[in-house]
């Protein structure tokens, strides 16, 4: 590729309501400025793993500095700072970012020169290159036979996890692929995608069409088609599943949903606006022994279309992780029945008895060991607490006016959880909530009822 491509982000400083401040794990900007918004342009050559990325980049309520993220894999060829349509050369300083983030990442910080602060906007143009072969949590990879990009590559620039931009994508590819993405493609020639909707991340997904599951095999799964004979009977299972949510959530913010298969064998599953992906290293035993805990583990990242705007950055994505959990435990329970859904429970307690030395759910952030255990299990038996102090089908209305309001704001914290939980019952249990989450399990909550 000869000219350079253009990313833009727009920063601003975040509302104080979402100040990380004491709760923040990774990197802290100078002053609070998140990614709004990218336009790039991007070049993938597969077979060498290489991408490259060129752009410009908008950026609001700037002091005197600022400071992005981006792999560390990726080199900045430049970076000016535009004004008046001139060019100024600016100077970056590549550091290590100043506390240990979720991901490997490497900071750069930029200098506003003295003559130009003040402005309320600024304007630069970005270049960079890299090759990308496997990288944190085996979920990102550019490789000859598949591509997996998301924010765990940190493939574009970012101030932190907290970023929830909107976006519009140009891609430079080989013919003989296919390509999909979390939002709408708008044009096949050039190939792109738009998002004018705030989005967790850009999550980008391609493969060679010769090794692709066609749209005639399947209207639920893409991507690399050794398994699809196994999972494809599935698929009316999980529509099973699809079709009670939207009954109790109303439709999610993606109008059409793919589960894209992964040929990979570690790295696990993730939701994104209109995908779940998912390592596709399913065998014929599994599917006949663990069909409900497969569908269950999919009900849980798509719970994931409606709780999604909780950041990762601080500890109340717990709630987020939380309501997805334990929607999957309500739908398998109306599917499967009570005693599938008492079972889980119980699993549920056993894993958490099985830790010593748990913290709380207020005192760790998601990179911690432990987050997983007590944001998904421990929160999900919190929930279940509240589920059996004011009924089943009311703790539904809570969790549908939790989920529309996650459809309505960019990010969302335990508060409005809270706030949903007092507007549709008389129930104050904000005090009970807080108690849980500020001290480690206990017993009372471990135990039965």
């Amino acid at each position: 590729m000869t000219r350079a491509l253009i990313i833009i982000i727009i920063l601003k400083k975040m509302d104080a309501q979402h100040d990380l401040s004491e709760h923040l794990t990774s990197f802290k900007p100078v002053i609070a400025v998140e990614v709004k918004h990218l336009t790039i342009e991007v070049a993938i050559q597969p077979e060498i793993s290489h991408i490259r990325v060129t752009g410009k980049i908008t950026m609001t309520d700037i002091e005197d500095e600022v400071k992005f993220l981006l792999n560390p894999c990726l080199e900045i060829n430049e970076i000016h700072l535009i004004s008046n349509n001139e060019r100024i050369p600016v100077e970056k300083v590549e550091t290590r970012p100043e506390q240990d983030i979720f991901i490997p990442s490497t900071c750069y910080e930029i200098k506003i020169p003295e003559e130009f602060q003040g402005e309320q906007e600024y304007e630069f143009e970005v270049d960079y290159e890299g090759k990308i072969y496997r990288y944190s949590f085996q979920t990102s990879r550019i490789r000859s036979d598949y591509v997996e990009l998301a924010i765990y590559a940190i493939w574009y620039p970012m101030v932190s996890f907290a970023d929830r931009p909107t976006f519009s994508i140009t891609l430079q590819t080989p013919k003989d692929w296919i390509w999909i993405m979390n939002t709408s493609r708008v044009s096949e020639d050039p190939l792109s995608w738009e998002a004018g909707t705030p989005r967790t991340d850009l999550t980008l997904h391609g493969r060679p069409k010769s090794n692709a599951i066609r749209n005639e095999d399947s209207t639920l799964f893409w991507g690399e088609p050794r398994n699809l004979e196994l999972l494809k009977p599935l698929e009316k299972d999980f529509y099973e599943y699809q079709e009670l949510m939207k009954s109790w959530f109303g439709e999610a913010s993606s109008e059409s949903l793919k589960i894209i298969l992964v040929p990979r064998d570690f790295g696990g599953g993730y939701a994104r606006n209109g995908l779940i992906v998912m390592q596709d290293d399913v065998s014929e035993e599994y599917i006949r022994d663990k069909k409900d805990n497969l569908l269950r583990f999919w009900a849980h990242e798509l719970a994931h279309s409606w709780f999604c705007k909780a950041t990762v950055e601080d500890y109340h994505n717990w709630i987020d992780e939380a309501c997805a959990e334990y929607t999957s435990y309500l739908a398998s329970e109306e599917i499967l029945g009570q005693e599938w859904f008492s079972a889980i429970l119980d699993r549920a307690r056993k894993r958490l008895k099985e830790h010593d030395g748990l913290s709380s759910i207020k005192s760790i952030l998601r990179s911690h060991p432990h987050a997983q255990i007590l944001y998904y299990l421990y929160g999900a038996l919190i929930l279940h607490e509240i589920r059996e102090k004011i009924g089943r089908d009311t703790f539904i209305q809570v969790l549908e006016r939790y989920a529309q309001t996650c459809l309505k704001k960019t990010r969302t914290t335990t508060e409005d959880f809270v706030k949903a939980l007092e507007d549709v019952t008389e129930y104050k249990l904000g005090g009970l909530l807080d108690k849980r989450l500020s001290n480690p399990p206990t017993e009372e909550i471990l135990e039965p009822s």
